[in-house]
């Protein structure tokens, strides 16, 4: 089945069985996981993802790699990604997550901004094409929440990198209460 978002999906119609386990691992690898350069070489080497709100279009695994590296361990060590559902038509996985950052304030609720993510599985266990929707808008008023925060109660909370608010299942989504590269 072609994709209606993408002109590089196969002609090839994968089990859904098979897209449900590849999803899972991806998921595993890195929302759960956060293990980034692992985690890019589930993707074709020719892969195209697509940043609708801010990167643009990253070209092959290397391009990636490079991009969500930078992001997630540099720009952004605090946040991290929280699973909230999925679905699965043809080769196409739709799936919507919780951008989250765990709050500096002991009594405070986490802040979160959603996302939703279009991939195109390849099979072998690799995707050849992600698109990324996210509120910019979202983004920018809860990472300046967040940086208030952390003046008023914690300056050094981004390196901690805790994530102690991870749903209670499926078990293949929820990931470690710290990033091993927190303090």
């Amino acid at each position: 089945m072609k994709s209606a978002v993408s002109p590089i999906d196969t002609d090839e119609a994968f089990p859904k069985h098979e897209i449900e386990q590849a999803f899972q691992h991806y998921w595993t690898l890195g929302g759960a996981g956060e293990r980034w350069a692992e985690f890019s070489k589930l993707y074709t080497p020719d892969a195209i993802l697509i940043d609708r709100v801010i990167e643009g279009v990253k070209n092959g695994r290397d391009e990636i790699r490079a991009y969500l590296e930078r992001v997630m361990l540099t720009e952004m060590p605090a946040l991290y990604t929280v699973y909230d559902w999925h679905t699965i038509e043809g080769n196409t996985v739709t799936n919507g997550m919780i951008n989250r950052f765990d709050n500096p304030d002991p009594n405070g609720a986490p802040l979160d901004f959603f996302g939703v993510t279009i991939q195109i599985y390849a099979g072998d266990g690799l995707w050849s094409y992600q698109e990324d929707y996210y509120s910019w808008n979202g983004m920018m008023r809860v990472r300046s929440e967040y940086d208030r925060l952390c003046q008023l109660h914690d300056p050094d909370h981004p390196k901690r990198r805790t994530r102690n608010h991870w749903p209670a299942g499926p078990a293949w989504a929820v990931g470690q209460k710290k990033h091993p590269l927190g303090i």
